[in-house]
C-alpha cells in the first residue's frame, strides 16, 4: 500500500537521510538512460557486498534478507523510507513490493520494478524527455501520459506549475506519492484522465511535454497496457 500523504517533515527527512548516508551521491553516479538490468550488470563487478544489497533493493526489486537488514547503512537505507507504506516485510526479510526507487538531476522517484506485463511506464526516453525541457520559471506546464511523474517533477522543482495527467491510476498515485517526496506537491497538480479530457475549455500553458505510448494495437491482440496506443 502506497501512502498518498506522507507530510513535508517526513519527506524532508528522509531525503536528508538518504543524502546523509551517502546514497543520494551513490545513485548520482548511475547511468538511468541505460536498460538498468545491463547497466548494473556491466558495473557489477565494482561495487561491494552493501551496494550490491542497495541495488538490489532499491532498483532490482529483490527482497533484502533479514541477517543483511542488520547492516548500519541497510538498517538506516529501510527506516528512511519506513513512513511511505512502500516496503514490504516477509518472514524472510525485506523489499519495496514492486517498487523501484531512482534519481535523475535531484529528482527521486518511485517507479515500477521493470518486470514482464508491467503497467507502469519508466525508461531511457523519459530520461532523454526530461533532459531536453526547456523551463518557463513561474510558468505552466501541461504534461501528458504523465508516468510516475518524472517530466513533471523536473519542471516543478525548476519553479514551474505543472498539471500532470495520465490514465492510469497506479501511475497518478505514485505521481502524488513522487511529488511528496521532492516537496513540490503545491507545484503539481495530479489527474487521471484520457488526456484532455479532464482540462478547462480555455486553459494555456508554456509547455506541453508527452512521452505517450506509440504503437497502434489493434483491440484484438493482447498487449501491455503501457505499450498501447489505441
Amino acid at each position: 500500500m502506497i501512502k498518498l500523504s506522507i507530510g513535508k517533515k517526513i519527506a524532508t527527512n528522509a531525503i536528508r537521510q538518504l543524502d546523509i548516508l551517502g546514497i543520494s551521491d551513490f545513485m548520482d553516479s548511475l547511468d538511468f538512460s541505460r536498460d538498468i538490468h545491463v547497466y548494473l550488470g556491466d558495473r557489477w563487478d565494482q561495487f561491494d557486498k552493501v551496494h550490491h544489497l542497495i541495488c538490489n533493493f532499491l532498483l532490482l526489486g529483490k527482497e533484502i534478507e533479514n541477517v543483511d537488514l542488520n547492516i548500519p547503512l541497510i538498517k538506516k537505507l529501510v527506516e528512511a523510507l519506513e513512513p511511505f507504506d512502500v516496503i514490504v516485510f516477509s518472514p524472510s526479510g525485506a523489499s519495496l513490493g514492486g517498487l523501484s526507487l531512482v534519481r535523475f538531476r535531484g529528482v527521486w522517484l518511485f517507479v515500477e520494478t521493470q518486470h514482464v506485463g508491467m503497467t507502469l511506464y519508466f525508461g531511457g526516453d523519459s530520461i532523454g524527455l526530461a533532459r531536453r525541457l526547456r523551463v518557463h520559471r513561474n510558468g505552466k506546464a501541461l504534461d501528458l501520459c504523465s508516468g510516475p511523474g518524472i517530466q513533471a517533477l523536473v519542471l516543478a522543482l525548476s519553479g514551474m506549475h505543472v498539471t500532470s495527467i495520465d490514465i492510469n491510476p497506479l501511475a497518478s498515485k505514485l505521481c502524488s506519492l513522487n511529488a511528496e517526496l521532492n516537496g513540490v506537491k503545491d507545484l503539481v497538480e495530479v489527474y487521471t484522465s484520457n488526456l484532455y479530457d479532464v482540462l478547462p475549455k480555455g486553459c494555456s500553458y508554456d509547455l506541453i511535454v508527452a512521452n505517450p505510448p506509440l504503437l497502434p494495437i489493434p483491440r484484438s491482440v493482447p498487449y501491455p497496457f503501457i505499450g498501447d496506443g489505441g
